[in-house]
């Protein structure tokens, strides 16, 4: 008698019930949007700009890496044929004008461990920094192939980038993400190491208002 009570939602397959809610269109049409989405979302994940491709005076001919914020490019000037970085930070960053300010501040910093910031700008909705072409595995690189350094090696190390963070912090310049990733080793004219410190991106002028948002933290957690 129990088992002639049921309802028909009881005594229905899990397979039934699904293949009900299927042909449900209020269900199906919530399934396409998302599928939409999705697929819409991996087109912008995977397929980059077609290169080469022309911002500003800079022709973009490779991508040397991407990150959250943005995308660095190997590229070329249209006049000087200087060949340079190019970092494109994603379209419609909220914090564009804090990229651009910050930018001019570190291309203040002229060291031997600092790579260069040359330019920067705006160009349609993107905003773009130009910085030395430098060639050379990062320090995080160089640590994961060769294993522990002796101990000379990495206080050499270390003590370069310390005289390239000193110069910063004179012209009252915080990087705010120091770690093996953002430094590159090169030689210098003798063959001996030359780190040189990348990606002032997210560098802070102490003189100024501050731009970051209270309780807002700054950097990578590993090295911070």
């Amino acid at each position: 008698r129990i088992r002639a009570g049921k309802s028909a939602s009881m005594t229905s397959s899990p397979r039934a019930i699904t293949t009900a809610r299927s042909r449900d269109p209020h269900v199906a049409s919530q399934r396409g949007a998302l599928v939409d989405l999705r697929a819409a979302l991996y087109d912008r994940r995977v397929v980059p700009p077609a290169l080469p491709r022309v911002i500003d005076r800079y022709e973009l001919l490779a991508e040397l890496g991407s990150g959250g914020f943005a995308t660095v490019y190997r590229a070329r000037h249209a006049l000087t044929h200087q060949e340079v970085a190019v970092k494109v930070l994603r379209p419609r960053d909220p914090g564009s004008d804090r990229w651009i300010s910050e930018a001019r501040a570190a291309a203040a910093v002229q060291h031997r461990n600092v790579v260069r910031v040359l330019d920067c700008g705006h160009a349609g909705d993107e905003v773009f920094i130009v910085m030395e072409l430098v060639s050379g595995p990062t320090l995080a690189d160089v640590i994961a192939s060769e294993g522990p350094m002796p101990a000379a090696r990495a206080v050499g190390i270390a003590v370069q980038l310390l005289d390239g963070l000193a110069v910063a912090h004179a012209r009252s310049i915080v990087h705010r993400d120091i770690k093996p990733p953002n430094v590159i080793v090169t030689r210098d004219e003798n063959g001996a190491d030359l780190p040189k410190i990348l990606d002032f991106g997210v560098s802070k002028q102490t003189t100024e208002i501050s731009r970051t948002l209270d309780g807002t933290a700054i950097g990578t957690p590993g090295y911070m």
